[in-house]
């Protein structure tokens, strides 16, 4: 898999991996996991409410390696 690549450089991530922002699947352990893996996790937040989203925000930053990550929702 080729890691020096524009999609890599862009996200700021090792591989060209994304988490799709899969509802409530795609929760803070997931996100982190693919992030602190390499690649792009992603929180699934389309059916959050405001509180549980700033608690999935909270806890993904609990969980990360001072990787990118983000957000769909």
């Amino acid at each position: 898999m080729m890691k020096n690549n524009r999609i890599c450089q862009t996200f700021g991530i090792d591989y060209p991996i994304f988490l799709a922002g899969m509802g409530g699947a795609a929760c803070p352990k997931l996100a982190a996991a693919v992030s602190n893996a390499g690649g792009l996790g992603v929180l699934g937040a389309a059916a959050c409410t405001p509180n549980q989203m700033r608690r999935w925000i909270k806890e993904t930053k609990e969980r990360l390696y001072e990787r990118t990550w983000t957000k769909d929702g």
